[in-house]
C-alpha cells in the first residue's frame, strides 16, 4: 500500500512540474527583473496543492478503488463458504437419506455377535435362516432389482416358463457365492418351481444386505461375511438338514439307532450322511466309483454291496443320478416297514414302475407318502412315488 501511495505522489509530482514548466515556456503570469536579466517568475491560478492533503486524498482515492474489491473478495468468501456449507448439507442429507434405507453398516459386518448367537425372525414368523443383519433387506432388495436389469437373459426365461413352472417338486441345495447376481439365480429357480436351501461357498465374498433380501423373502440362507470355519461348516449343515425334516415329516419316526444304507457317496451322499449319523443312525454305504468308495471308508463308513445289507436296513436313501439303483429285487427282500427315497437328481434311481403289479396294492397314506403291501402283508414306505423328495410335499396331509 505505501509503496502504492510513494509511486502516486512521484507521478503527480512530475506532472505538477511539467505543466509548470509548460507554462513558463508560453510566457504566462507575471514577470520580474533583477540585475539585468529578465527573470520570469510563473504562478499558477490554481490553489496550491498541500503534498499531505495529496497523499490524504491518494490514500481516499486508493481505498475507493480497492474498497468494490474489498467486497467482492468478502461476497466471493461467502458464497464460497455458503457452498462449503451447503455441499456438507447436500452430503450429510444423501447420507441420512442412504442410511433411512435400512443399510446399516458395509458388508464387511462389524457386529462383534456371531449371527448363530441371534435370534432373528421376518415379519411373517420365517426362522429359517442365519444372516448377518435382517434389518438389511430393502438395501439388498435394491441390489437385487438393480442386478435384475442387467441379467436380461435369465429374467425372459423367468417369464417365459414361469407357468409352466419345469422345476415343480424339484429341490436344490446350493452352495454359492452370495452377491446379487446369485440372489436373482435362486429367486429364479423358486419361480420355476424349484425349493431350496442355500449356504455361501466363500466367508469372505457374501453381500450380508443380499442374504438378509433373501432371508426376508423366505428362502432358507445361511450366510454372512467373515464367517469362521466353524460356522462355514455349521450353514453347510443346515442344508443337510433338507433330508432330515424331509423324513422326518413325512414318516414320524425316530432315528436313533436306525440302520441306513445310502447309495451314492457323492456331494449329496455325504451331505446325507453326516446328517444321519449326527442322528444316531447306523450308516452303510454302497458306491461303485473306487475313489468315492475310498473317500466313504476313510470317513469312518462301511461300505458294502445293497445285497449284503437290503434285508436289514429301516431306510433305504438313492443318491446317485443313475438308473435302476434299487431294483424290484431290493425291494422283495426288504423288511416290514423299511422307508425308501430318493435324494438324488433322476427320477428313476429306484424302479417304481416294477411295483405297478396286480399282485400289490398301494395306499396312499398322506401326500407324497404310500404304503406298496405284498400278499403276505409285508409293507414297505415309498416318499414321493421314488422323485425327488420335496418337504413341502410331506408337510401336506391328505
Amino acid at each position: 500500500m505505501c509503496i502504492y501511495i510513494y509511486i502516486s505522489v512521484c507521478l503527480l509530482t512530475m506532472l505538477t512540474l511539467r505543466g509548470v514548466s509548460k507554462m513558463a515556456d508560453n510566457g504566462d503570469g507575471p514577470s520580474n527583473t533583477s540585475s539585468g536579466k529578465n527573470t520570469r517568475i510563473n504562478v499558477s491560478d490554481g490553489p496550491i496543492t498541500d503534498p499531505a492533503s495529496t497523499i490524504k486524498s491518494l490514500e481516499a482515492s486508493n481505498n475507493a478503488f480497492h474498497g468494490p474489491r474489498t467486497k467482492l473478495e468478502s461476497k466471493s468468501g461467502a458464497l464460497k463458504k455458503s457452498s462449503r456449507y451447503r455441499s456438507r448439507s447436500l452430503s450429510a442429507s444423501s447420507n441420512d437419506s442412504y442410511s433411512s434405507a435400512s443399510y446399516t453398516g458395509s458388508s464387511s459386518g462389524e457386529d462383534d455377535v456371531s449371527p448363530r448367537e441371534k435370534i432373528q425372525k421376518t415379519e411373517k414368523g420365517f426362522t429359517d435362516f442365519c444372516v448377518r443383519n435382517i434389518n438389511q433387506y430393502a438395501f439388498g432388495r435394491r441390489e437385487i432389482e438393480i442386478a435384475e436389469q442387467e441379467m436380461p437373459g435369465i429374467m425372459a426365461l423367468r417369464r417365459r416358463a414361469a407357468e409352466d413352472r419345469p422345476l415343480k417338486n424339484a429341490k436344490i441345495v446350493g452352495c454359492t457365492h452370495i452377491n446379487a447376481q446369485t440372489a436373482v439365480l435362486i429367486e429364479t429357480l423358486v419361480e420355476l418351481g424349484a425349493q431350496v436351501r442355500w449356504a455361501a461357498c466363500n466367508i469372505y465374498s457374501t453381500q450380508n444386505e443380499v442374504a438378509a433380501a433373501l432371508a426376508h423373502a423366505g428362502y432358507p440362507i445361511f450366510a454372512w461375511r467373515g464367517e469362521t470355519e466353524e460356522d462355514f461348516w455349521w450353514c453347510i449343515d443346515n442344508c443337510r438338514e433338507s433330508i432330515i425334516d424331509s423324513l422326518k415329516r413325512s414318516t414320524d419316526v425316530m432315528f436313533g439307532g436306525k440302520q441306513v444304507v445310502i447309495c451314492g457317496y457323492g456331494e449329496v451322499g455325504k451331505g446325507c450322511c453326516q446328517a444321519l449319523k449326527g442322528l444316531g443312525c447306523i450308516v452303510y454305504i454302497t458306491e461303485i466309483d473306487p475313489i468315492c468308495a475310498l473317500q466313504a471308508s476313510m470317513d469312518g463308513f462301511r461300505v458294502m454291496k445293497l445285497n449284503e445289507v437290503i434285508r436289514n436296513v429301516d431306510i433305504v436313501i438313492t443318491a446317485t443320478g443313475n438308473k435302476n439303483v434299487v431294483t424290484r429285487e431290493h425291494m422283495d427282500k426288504m423288511k416290514n416297514g423299511c422307508v425308501v427315497c430318493n435324494m438324488g437328481h433322476s427320477n428313476t434311481e429306484i424302479d417304481v414302475n416294477s411295483l405297478r403289479t396286480p399282485d400289490l396294492t398301494w395306499e396312499k397314506v398322506r401326500s407324497q407318502v404310500d404304503h406298496v403291501i405284498w400278499p403276505d402283508g409285508k409293507r414297505i414306505v415309498l416318499l414321493a412315488q421314488g422323485r425327488l423328495l420335496l418337504v413341502k410335499k410331506a408337510r401336506e396331509h391328505s
